[in-house]
């Protein structure tokens, strides 16, 4: 099972794999593996503010585990103990992060079933998870 410290570089690497599909005009792959570094990037601030390895059984009890097993990016934010701090942050002035989660929290693993999306959107989203990227990284 990955660890924590798997999952940071998992969620480095998804974004990196994004921008490889962006450049070469896989728009609905990029977007869709890019949705995957919000997600794992929040499963690693839930599993650090828990003091838990990721999904290691003998840490966490099957109950305890179901926000492992969420897609849903608001839903884990608030796992994650930042919806507070992330609120705070935009009533703080930081309009980036808030034009960034508009993007980033639309994103679902649904995605996987489009086939097309612009270059436009697709740069939008990619950018949009670069800040939210950069920000989450402060908090894990």
């Amino acid at each position: 099972m990955p660890t924590v410290a798997d999952c940071r570089l998992l969620a480095a690497d998804r974004l990196e794999e994004a921008e490889i599909l962006y450049k070469t005009g896989k728009f609905y792959g990029a977007y869709y593996i890019a949705g995957y570094c919000a997600e794992m990037a929040l499963k690693v601030a839930i599993c650090t503010r828990l003091n838990v390895e990721m999904f290691d059984s003998n840490d966490v009890r099957d109950d305890i585990s179901k926000p492992f097993k969420i897609h849903k990016l608001t839903t884990l934010l608030v796992f994650a103990g930042l919806r507070k701090q992330h609120q705070e942050d935009i009533n703080n002035g930081n309009i980036d992060l808030q034009k960034a989660w508009n993007r980033v929290s639309a994103w679902s693993e649904e995605r996987r079933y489009e086939r097309f999306i612009s270059e436009e959107k697709c740069r939008q989203f990619l950018d949009a998870i670069n800040v939210f990227y950069q920000w989450i990284q402060t908090h894990w």
